[in-house]
């Protein structure tokens, strides 16, 4: 018998930003905006990751995952209301 472990990859939504302190940031809360969310019930993963060469990479910042559920999430034409993820 031969078992195949198949390993996902998807092509996340990201967005980088650079810190040049020596002794790095310490991020409490991120402001996310959304115009519309899912209405299959699938929840939103937000993670912190390391980037490599302009891209992220598989490593996540320890304790930077939060999963939010879409009755978490308000929507905003006019992106008037973002949603605070504390990290």
């Amino acid at each position: 018998t031969t078992t195949e472990n198949v390993i996902g990859w998807y092509d996340p939504l990201a967005q980088s930003f650079l810190v040049e302190e020596e002794t790095g940031v310490f991020v409490t809360k991120c402001d996310i905006y959304f115009r519309t969310k899912d209405d299959m019930d699938i929840p939103l993963v937000f993670q912190l990751r390391t980037m490599q060469n302009g891209f992220p990479t598989q490593k996540i910042v320890p304790f930077s995952e939060i999963v939010l559920d879409p009755a978490e999430i308000d929507t905003s034409d006019d992106l008037v209301r973002a949603k605070k993820i504390f990290v």
